[in-house]
């Protein structure tokens, strides 16, 4: 009787955990969102500003590359020219780093407490909570290295899959 309630127990645990762990990495985001931009910052709305055609010469200006500029082009189309919308993305790449954190460390191990500790040190972490804040690539940047991680042990451990190979590279490329 008792591992039949547990069976059915773990799903409804993890899932309280989990939306427990984003809530406070959101909360812990969401402070300052609505900041002024500062130097940096602006030099991401300007890229943005003018249309995909300026982006990449604007971003070389910058010597940054112009992948991470489409992400906050498309959200300043949707929701306007705004502090908010440049900061979204970061926000979703450290609010999704923190549930990939804790669904990696969980697979890995089969541990709750394991992988709730993970998920509250990525969503307690200073660098972390700063970079999801910034109209900046960093949290994109991090996001990316988490799946080129997944990948790796995925083509380490198992059967290398010919679309896993061509992700991997496409991420790497990426993220050069």
């Amino acid at each position: 009787m008792r591992s039949a309630f547990r069976t059915w127990q773990r799903p409804y645990l993890l899932a309280l955990i989990g939306i427990g762990v984003l809530v406070i990495a959101g909360s812990l985001r969401a402070l300052n969102f609505t900041q002024s931009l500062w130097l940096d910052e602006l030099h991401t709305a300007w890229v943005v500003a003018d249309g995909l055609e300026n982006i990449s010469q604007r971003a070389a200006t910058g010597h940054t590359t112009a992948a991470y500029f489409l992400l906050p082009w498309l959200t300043t189309q949707l929701l306007g020219l705004n502090e908010f919308a440049l900061r979204l993305p970061s926000l979703v790449a450290g609010i999704w780093l923190t549930f990939f954190v804790a669904w990696f460390t969980y697979k890995q191990t089969r541990s709750i407490n394991l992988a709730t500790l993970a998920a509250l040190l990525v969503a307690c972490e200073p660098n972390f909570i700063f970079y999801s804040q910034e109209a900046r690539s960093y949290a994109v940047v991090q996001a990316c290295a988490a799946i080129q991680l997944l990948l790796t042990w995925k083509l380490w451990l198992e059967r290398p899959i010919r679309w896993r190979r061509y992700l991997w590279v496409g991420v790497s490329a990426l993220l050069v």
